[in-house]
Order: structure tokens, then sequence, then C-alpha cells
């Protein structure tokens, strides 16, 4: 969604045009482990989130997380209660099978940052209206002090399987996601039966998943076949 500045001007109230303030509001509430800096600005514009009682639906805002109440669907978000850097960051693996995050130890305040291989009949999302099994299933996030809101970066298909990284830490999220970072994904993909040689040859070429020829090139290097 996009306002002009104008308008946009009359969905902030005056008080939080002002860079000074502090930080930007979709960067305050990805911070807050709310979800990825995009998808907070995708809130914001949704008329979802008020500032100290005030709708504020316009981008860009400025706010003091320290001080301001940032809540979201009339909920409030948890405010830092230091500077970011004076809380370490946790680094989890995790693999196995039947509990892939056993034993999570974490500190509140903490960046938690979950390595999950993401087994096939999963999908990737925090909330499933049909009550499918989806990744955070496999995360026993209440377990943890704080109980952090840790969201996938990205997303794998229900029946892919691979490398899936959970955070709170919206900064990464956002540098791992945003098209203008230019961060390349790799995929290895099976296809079932044979395709003729041209069709090879337009695969090494490449594709895009985009309109516009500077964003959403997909190319692809065939490894060969098998019987």
């Amino acid at each position: 969604m996009t306002f002009s500045k104008k308008k946009s001007n009359r969905l902030i109230p005056a008080e939080f045009r002002d860079a000074e303030r502090g930080i930007r509001l979709q960067k305050a509430m990805a911070e807050a482990g709310t979800a990825s800096r995009r998808d907070c600005e995708k809130m914001i514009e949704q008329g979802r989130v008020t500032v100290n009682g005030q709708p504020v639906a316009g981008l860009p805002a400025w706010v003091d997380p320290f001080h301001d109440r940032i809540e979201l669907d009339g909920k409030a978000l948890r405010k830092p209660k230091a500077l970011p850097s004076a809380h370490p960051s946790r680094v989890i693996s995790s693999h196995s099978k039947n509990n892939p995050a056993h034993s999570l130890n974490t500190l509140p305040g903490d960046k938690v940052y979950v390595m999950l291989h993401k087994p096939r009949q999963t999908i990737t999302t925090t909330d499933d209206p049909d009550k499918r099994r989806n990744v955070m299933d496999l995360v026993p996030v209440h377990e943890l002090p704080g109980s952090p809101r840790l969201f996938p970066v990205g997303r794998l298909d229900a029946d892919s399987t691979g490398l899936l990284l959970l955070t709170n830490d919206g900064e990464l999220a956002n540098r791992l996601t945003h098209p203008r970072y230019g961060i390349r994904k790799t995929y290895l993909v099976s296809i079932k039966g044979r395709i003729e040689h041209e069709h090879i040859e337009q695969l090494k070429r490449g594709l895009f998943l985009a309109q516009r020829s500077d964003e959403g090139r997909m190319t692809t290097d065939p490894v060969g076949h098998r019987d």
C-alpha cells in the first residue's frame, strides 16, 4: 500500500512526524519481536497500530520505544528494558526430528535465533486457522523466559524441507528478506518425469518471477537426472 506524502501526514499525528523523536515505528515494532520490518509496515498501513492511544496509519512515523506505548490490535508491545547491545544474542541450532528445539536457554530481552530443519507436511507460519502443523509447533516458545515472539524469516512450502531461521530480531529478518539487500537463496528441486533439452536450456538462462527486469530473477543449474 502506498500513500502520497500529503495523505500520509493526515494519518500520522504531528508529534510522531519528528525524526528526532527516536526510531521509525516499524523498526521499534520489529525489535519488539512483532514481525519483520516489512510486515510491520503493512500492519501500520492497515490501521492496526496506535501510539500512546493515537492511531498511526501512515509512514514514516517516529517513536521513542522506551517511553511510548505502542499497541497492535489493542495489545501493548514489549518495551526494551535496556539498549539492544546490553543483551546477548543466542543462536540455537536444532535438528532433532522428535523434538527439534528441546533445550532453549535464554534470558528475557535476548535476541533469539533458532536454526530449524523444517520437515515435510509442516507449514511456515506462526498461526493457521485450519490448525495444520506449523513450524512454531516445533519450538517450545512458552518454555522460554519472557516467551519471545519468534517468527520465520522467509518461508518454505509445506512439502519442502531445509534450513529455516526463526527469530525475534526484526532488523536481521529485514536485511535477509528485503530485495534491496540482494540476499540470494538456493534451492534443490527434484522434478518427477523427464524434461526436454530446450526446457533445460531455458532454465539455465534463468526465469523472472516479477514483472520488473531488475528483481525476481531465478537462475538454475541442472545437475542431472536419475531413472
